[in-house]
C-alpha cells in the first residue's frame, strides 16, 4: 500500500492523540476519516520511535550552541524537551531523512523533522482538534438531539464488565451518537443538544462496605478521574466540536455518596462526588474554549430544561417507582414543587430500558447489567438487561395528540474485554 504524505498539520493530530493514549483506529478516523488508515498510524508510530532512538543517542556536545535557546529554557517541560530535540536534529537532519524514507516511499516529498517536531510543539500550547464534520441540510427540520447518559458506574466488576470494557462502552456510545446524527442531518439538522447526565458516573468503591472493595477494580479517585477523561473524550469533545448551542443537565445519583443505601439529604448536587465530574467538565469547555456550552448543575437533586417549550424533569429515580403511573406520579410531584407543568421524565438507577408514550417517560439503561449468576450486588438484587442508552431528536410541535419527540433511538453499549 502507497503511504501518503503526511501534512504537518495530520503530523500534529496525530501527536495529539498519541498523547491522548488513544487507539490507533480511532486516531486513523479523527486524522482521515477512515480507521482502515490505523496502518499508516502504526507506521508513523513505528518511524517516530526510531527517529526518538536516534536523538536520544547523540550527545549533548553537538548541539550548536545559541540556538532555540530562550524555548529550551521554557517552564514547560514538554515544550522544552521538544525544542532540545529539535535543535539537536538540525545538525542530523540527513541521517535522520534516511530513517523516514525507510518507512515512507522514497519518491515522496517528506516533511522535515524541523517541521514535524515544530508542530508537535505548537500542538502543545493550543491543543488542536479534528472538529467532526458536520454539514445539515436547510431543507429539513430544525432539531434538537437529547442525549442520556447515566449508571455508567465505572470501576464496577461484574462478569462482564470493568474499568476497560466500561471505556469502551463509552467510546462505542459516543461513535454511535455521531452515526445518528449524521444519518439525520438531512432531515433533522441540529440547532441544539442536550445532554443529561442523570447519575452515578463511578461505582465507589466503599458504597457497599467490604463488598464494594473487593467487586471493584479502582479506587473512588481514579474512577473519578476516568469517567471525567472518557466523557469528555468521546461524549462531550466531540458533540461540543460542532459548535451547535448545547446543554449539559448534571443530575446525581446514589452512587455519588457513601452512604450503604441511597442517597444524602442535604444539598446533593453539591455533596455528591458527581459533583467533581459536573464541574471538572465544566471546567474543560471553559479552557477549550467552548462558548456553545452551557452547564446546568443544580445544588439539589433533580433538574429541568425545555424542549421547544415542553418541560422536562431529570432524576436519577433511586427512590422512585418504574411504572408508568410510579414516573408520572412523580414528575407531578416535581412539577408541582417547581410550580411548572412538565411533559416530559427522565430517569436511571434500574439498569435497563422503558419508555412509555412517544418519549413521555422513559428509564435509562446502563453501561452494564448483563447478570445471570447474582455474581455481585446489582445482580444478586435481580437487576439485569441489555446495556444501553437513549438518545432522542424533538422538534417544534404544537399539533395535537403530537409530541416533540419525533425518533427514540435505544443504543446497545455491551463491549466484550
Amino acid at each position: 500500500m502507497s503511504y501518503n504524505k503526511l501534512s504537518p498539520d495530520q503530523v500534529a493530530y496525530i501527536e495529539d492523540g498519541i498523547a491522548r493514549g488513544w487507539t490507533n483506529t480511532r486516531i486513523a478516523n479523527d486524522v482521515f476519516g477512515r480507521k482502515s488508515m490505523e496502518s499508516t498510524i502504526r507506521r508513523y508510530k513505528s518511524n517516530r520511535e526510531e527517529l526518538e532512538k536516534d536523538i536520544e543517542a547523540l550527545s549533548e556536545e553537538e548541539l550548536t550552541p545559541d540556538v532555540l535557546d530562550t524555548l529550551c529554557e521554557n517552564p514547560d517541560w514538554n515544550l522544552a524537551n521538544l525544542a532540545k530535540r529539535l535543535r539537536t536534529a538540525q545538525k542530523t537532519n540527513n541521517q535522520l531523512r534516511k530513517i523516514q524514507r525507510d518507512v515512507f516511499d522514497e519518491d515522496e516529498d517528506i516533511a522535515s523533522l524541523e517541521d514535524i517536531l515544530e508542530k508537535a510543539t505548537q500542538s502543545i500550547n493550543s491543543k488542536p482538534r479534528i472538529n467532526y464534520e458536520y454539514r445539515p441540510e436547510s431543507s429539513g427540520t430544525p432539531a434538537t438531539l437529547e442525549v442520556l447518559l447515566s449508571d455508567y458506574q465505572i470501576g464496577k466488576v461484574t462478569r462482564y464488565y470493568n474499568t476497560k470494557t466500561a471505556m469502551k462502552g463509552m467510546e462505542l456510545y459516543g461513535q454511535r451518537i455521531l452515526e445518528e446524527i449524521h444519518e439525520r442531518r438531512s432531515k433533522y439538522p441540529l440547532e441544539r443538544i442536550v445532554v443529561a447526565m442523570i447519575g452515578d458516573l463511578c461505582e465507589d468503591h466503599s458504597k457497599h462496605g467490604v463488598g464494594s472493595a473487593i467487586s471493584t477494580d479502582t479506587g473512588l479517585s481514579e474512577q473519578l478521574h476516568n469517567a471525567i477523561t472518557s466523557i469528555w473524550d468521546f461524549i462531550i469533545e466531540p458533540l461540543a466540536s460542532l459548535r451547535i448551542e448545547m446543554e449539559v443537565v448534571c443530575v446525581v445519583g446514589n452512587h455519588g455518596s457513601s452512604t450503604h443505601k441511597g442517597m444524602g439529604s442535604f444539598k446533593e448536587g453539591r455533596y455528591s462526588y458527581d459533583f467533581v465530574v459536573h464541574k471538572t467538565l465544566e471546567t474543560l469547555c471553559k479552557v477549550a474554549k467552548y462558548n456553545n456550552v452551557v452547564f446546568n448543575i443544580p445544588d439539589g437533586t433533580f433538574a429541568t430544561t425545555q424542549f421547544y417549550g415542553k418541560h422536562a424533569i431529570f432524576e436519577h429515580g433511586y427512590h422512585n417507582n418504574i411504572s408508568e403511573k410510579g414516573m408520572v406520579d412523580q414528575m407531578r410531584k416535581r412539577g408541582s414543587q417547581m410550580q411548572l407543568h412538565p411533559t416530559y421524565w427522565r430517569q436511571g438507577d434500574k439498569h435497563h430500558h422503558t419508555c412509555f408514550g412517544q418519549g413521555e417517560q422513559v428509564l435509562n439503561g446502563a453501561f452494564f447489567g448483563t447478570d445471570q449468576e447474582g455474581i455481585e450486588y446489582s445482580g444478586i438484587l435481580g437487576f439485569s438487561g441489555i446495556p444501553s442508552q437513549t438518545i432522542m431528536f424533538h422538534t417544534e410541535e404544537d399539533s395535537v395528540g403530537c409530541a416533540t419527540v419525533k425518533d427514540i433511538v435505544n443504543i446497545q453499549v455491551f463491549v466484550e474485554e
